[in-house]
């Protein structure tokens, strides 16, 4: 087989063919490795951990068959840069960390790939993985969802309709709290939710709460364009979680709340992404955000100027060249 050069970074990944294919438009990325036919879902089996082992250990090592000992690999998972080390390739970094101090997934990541350079989307997994030894680099989280196109304007209406979606680190008694105190103000408020479980509508005066069926992602995304605001309810975890959701509400124009926690600071913004202080009421604090909205045309061009995919991608191999570089500068 033929090996990339060395000079570029090599990026392997589990993505889909279009997504992997979206790194090459990078400059200083030489080669994308990738897997013709990676789980859509990320599970096999049934299990996500059984998905996720198999595929990296399945890239892995078409990308140790594929390049040289000297060439630098950027994995767009950690679990790739585990496999790619445990198969001897030594000049990683990673994409994303996803795991907090103590954790058994950290303790393994700090074990066999402790000198892995890792991007991280929050200040706080970068300080965290600093303060191990490691090197880390923060960008923050960008991507550009299969979603339907923008609706140029928002249409006037008295009624108000929120939208709660995904499940990872959701505080689903936050939820529970918001969907009560909807149906107690019997005002024009539509509260659609969508974090799992059985579908179900109530009513109360004008008040609806609809929880959801589970969507597909374009569906998701469809929930999102309707909503006047979305609302992500978090817990406290010590990392960030929910950038996702965030970034593909401001992709179709709908300005986001989000509960403050340590691991999503770094999202915050005075107009289109407003973190609620602990302790307050969210009812009360979304209706105040929603007197003074943002067009979904403004609100689309701050996703475009911020996190698209395109800028996403640039950044993080920016600061992995920067770390390795920074690395072999130091010996």
């Amino acid at each position: 087989m033929m090996r990339a050069p060395l000079g570029g970074m090599v990026v392997a990944t589990t993505a889909s063919a279009v997504r992997a294919s979206e790194w090459r438009s990078q400059p200083n990325v030489s080669r994308v490795v990738a897997l013709k036919g990676p789980s859509p879902s990320g599970r096999r089996l049934g299990k996500l951990a059984l998905g996720l082992g198999l595929d990296a250990l399945a890239v892995a090592w078409k990308t140790r068959m594929l390049v040289g000992s000297q060439t630098v690999v950027l994995t767009t998972n950690p679990w790739i840069a585990v496999a790619l080390r445990l198969l001897g390739h030594r000049k990683l970094t990673s994409l994303g960390i996803y795991a907090t101090p103590g954790t058994r997934t950290w303790k393994i990541f700090r074990r066999v790939i402790p000198d892995c350079g890792m991007v991280v989307m929050s200040q706080l997994e970068r300080d965290n993985w600093r303060d191990e030894g490691g090197t880390a680099a923060y960008v923050r989280y960008g991507n550009s969802f299969p979603y339907p196109p923008l609706d140029e304007a928002r249409p006037h209406s008295n009624s108000v309709r929120i939208f709660i979606g995904g499940s990872s680190d959701r505080d689903l008694a936050l939820v529970d709290h918001v969907a009560k105190d909807v149906l107690d103000s019997g005002a024009d408020i539509e509260l659609a939710v969508a974090v799992g479980g059985a579908p179900s509508t109530q009513t109360s005066g004008l008040s609806m709460v609809r929880r959801l069926a589970p969507l597909t992602q374009e569906e998701f995304g469809e929930q999102l364009k309707r909503a006047d605001l979305s609302f992500l309810p978090l817990v406290e975890n010590g990392r960030s979680a929910g950038h996702m959701f965030i970034v593909g509400s401001l992709q179709v124009g709908t300005p986001v709340v989000y509960t403050e926690t340590e691991g999503m600071r770094d999202y915050e913004d005075p107009i289109f992404c407003r973190a609620m202080p602990a302790g307050s009421r969210p009812l009360p604090f979304m209706l105040g955000v929603l007197k003074d909205l943002p067009s979904k045309v403004e609100t689309r061009d701050f996703w475009q100027e911020n996190f698209s995919r395109e800028k996403f991608l640039m950044s993080v191999v920016q600061s992995a060249q920067e770390m390795i570089s920074t690395t072999m500068a130091n010996g």
